[in-house]
C-alpha cells in the first residue's frame, strides 16, 4: 500500500525541468527528433487535477497543497469554476494536467495556461500534439504552436523573431526532452540565433 503522500507523488509529480537550449543537440542524438515549439509563458507552474472530485495543487518548489490557504484560493476557486474541463480530462484518461498561472494580465478565466499533460497511471508526459488536442477540447487556453515537425527541418524558425519559447521532444508515445530559450540566447553556435 502506497501512503497519502506516496499516493499524491504519483498522481502529481514534479514537473521535469525545462533545459536551456544547447548548441550540440546532435550530439545528444535529438538533431532528428519529433519537435513542437511552442511560446513560453511566464506564470507559476502548477501542477493541477482533480481527485475524487477535490482539487489537487502542486507548485514546482512546494509540496502539495490541498486546503484553501490564502496562497491557493484562487487557484481552487478558479479549478471549481472550470471543473468541467478537469471532469473531460478524467474521461478521458488518468490525466493530470500541468501549465502556468498567471497573477495578472489576463481575465480570471484564462489565468490558467495549459501546456503539458501527465498520464499517472502509465507514468508518463503525453506526447505534446496529443496533449495539445486533449487540452484544447476540453477548454483549457493552451500556448500558441509556433513549429512541429523534424528538428532538422526548423533552421527557418529564427525569422519568427520570438523573445521566450519552448521545444518539446517527443517519440510515438511520450515526451521526452524539453528546452527553453528566453530573451536572447548568448550561447556560441546556438542552432536558433
Amino acid at each position: 500500500f502506497m501512503n497519502t503522500l506516496e499516493a499524491e507523488s504519483k498522481i502529481l509529480p514534479r514537473f521535469p525541468n525545462s533545459y536551456h537550449i544547447v548548441y550540440d543537440l546532435d550530439n545528444m542524438g535529438l538533431f532528428s527528433s519529433n519537435i513542437i515549439i511552442e511560446d513560453k509563458i511566464d506564470g507559476e507552474l502548477c501542477g493541477t487535477v482533480l481527485n475524487l472530485n477535490n482539487p489537487m495543487i502542486r507548485k514546482r518548489d512546494v509540496k502539495y497543497e490541498f486546503s484553501e490557504k490564502h496562497s491557493n484560493r484562487s487557484v481552487i476557486a478558479w479549478m471549481k469554476i472550470n471543473k468541467e474541463k478537469f471532469l473531460y480530462m478524467s474521461k478521458i484518461g488518468s490525466y493530470s494536467i500541468y501549465g502556468q498561472w498567471k497573477i495578472k494580465g489576463r481575465n480570471f478565466s484564462e489565468r490558467f495556461i495549459a501546456h503539458d499533460v501527465y498520464d499517472y497511471k502509465n507514468e508518463f508526459w503525453l506526447p505534446p500534439l496529443e496533449a495539445r488536442m486533449h487540452l484544447q477540447v476540453a477548454g483549457f487556453s493552451i500556448p500558441t504552436l509556433r513549429f512541429y515537425g523534424k528538428f532538422d527541418d526548423c533552421f527557418n524558425f529564427c525569422n519568427l523573431k520570438i523573445k521566450k519559447f519552448c521545444i518539446k521532444v517527443y517519440d510515438e508515445t511520450k515526451t521526452t526532452h524539453r528546452f527553453k530559450l528566453i530573451n536572447e540566447c548568448k550561447r556560441k553556435n546556438c542552432l536558433f540565433c
